[in-house]
């Protein structure tokens, strides 16, 4: 079953359907996130020095929050290889992949909005029992 709206959405990527076009993206996205990881890996080796091989243990453990956010931040350099990929390969932009960028502001706004609503609320209603601790909060 399709829409008129999905169909819309949709039809700047059956403009160009080759399978070479698959495989190069593929391998531009695997391209760009390795990138990204050793630009992040980087950093932190400019950011703490001597300290650089310590972070990147604790990227492997995800042990503390920072931590946490440094591995979560590798996703992004899979975001950026699809935007490359769909540039490059297709001549589309963002907005293609994503939807129109009024509408994509305004659902993670309202995906916020409710995850931190949930958060507050379960953390403010007592529920009769000690909660497990999650990551230790050290920086």
């Amino acid at each position: 079953m399709t829409t008129k709206a999905h169909d819309a959405f949709i039809a700047p990527a059956r403009a160009r359907p080759q399978l070479w076009r698959l495989i190069v993206g593929l391998i531009l996205v695997g391209v760009t996130s390795i990138a990204w990881f050793f630009t992040v890996v980087g950093v932190i080796y400019l950011v703490s020095g001597s300290g650089g091989p310590e972070w990147v243990a604790r990227m492997a453990r995800a042990d503390t929050p920072t931590s946490t956010l440094l591995v979560l931040s590798m996703l992004f350099g899979l975001g950026l290889g699809a935007m490359l990929a769909a540039r490059l390969l297709h001549g589309r932009g963002p907005d293609t992949l994503l939807g129109r960028r009024r509408r994509v502001i305004r659902h993670f706004a309202w995906a916020t909005g409710v995850c931190a609503a949930v958060l507050i609320v379960s953390t403010l209603i007592p529920y009769g029992y000690q909660p497990l601790p999650g990551l230790e909060l050290n920086l």
